[in-house]
């Protein structure tokens, strides 16, 4: 997830005791080619995903929820790839907005909340997935290097155990550090965003269900 124009935030880096989570190393396990089983439920209207949040962002709860209700496959498209609509909203702090992404089998790209006039994006996932792979892209006019540090690892969120998950990490050449973990069948389990001069912010899955 990612936070762009007045909305981009990125969270400080926790220690993950502080958070409750932790990830056990991972197994020697075959590359995979399709990125969308380890990518939240963009084409299944309905899923809704809740996250705790904690922030020190402009614009975020200091402590709250993020709710992302995912909409379905839109009618638009970008660079010839599918876009799909997702509800982000702050119970309690904010309305929901929409948030767009484009997904196939071999990029999952953030490309945030203002679509029309957008010119920002943050590639999430790249196939092939396996240990130590790495892709660059240029978020905000910066160079971001991610790199898979863990694949088909075991870990654990809010007293929750997840298998066969990737950890990735992402390190941009202005001081951007951004760790993102995710569960095959599940997406997004866990993120932990810093970015100079935009602030922090850290979500935890509570839960997914079809609404």
């Amino acid at each position: 997830m990612k936070y762009r124009n007045s909305w981009f935030a990125a969270v400080a880096v926790m220690a993950f005791a502080a958070t409750g989570c932790s990830m056990d190393t991972a197994p020697d396990i075959p590359a995979a080619s399709d990125v969308r089983p380890y990518y939240v439920k963009l084409a299944t209207p309905n899923i809704q995903y809740r996250f705790t949040e904690v922030a020190t962002a402009e614009y975020h709860p200091q402590s709250g929820e993020l709710v992302m209700n995912m909409q379905g496959l839109s009618s638009r498209v970008y660079d010839n790839k599918p876009v799909y609509t997702c509800m982000w909203s702050y119970p309690g702090f904010a309305d929901a907005t929409p948030w767009y992404y484009t997904l196939d089998e071999h990029q999952a790209v953030d490309l945030g909340v203002d679509f029309n006039g957008y010119t920002d994006s943050w590639v999430d996932l790249q196939a092939p997935l396996q240990q130590d792979a790495t892709w660059t892209f240029v978020s905000m006019g910066e160079t971001i290097t991610a790199k898979i540090t863990k694949f088909g690892a075991t870990a654990k969120v809010r007293g929750v155990t997840y298998t066969d998950v990737l950890m990735v990490q992402y390190t941009g050449n202005n001081g951007t550090n951004v760790t993102e973990w995710f569960a095959k069948d599940k997406g997004l389990i866990y993120s932990n965003y810093s970015r100079p001069n935009i602030g922090s912010v850290v979500n935890e899955l509570e839960s997914i269900e079809q609404k």
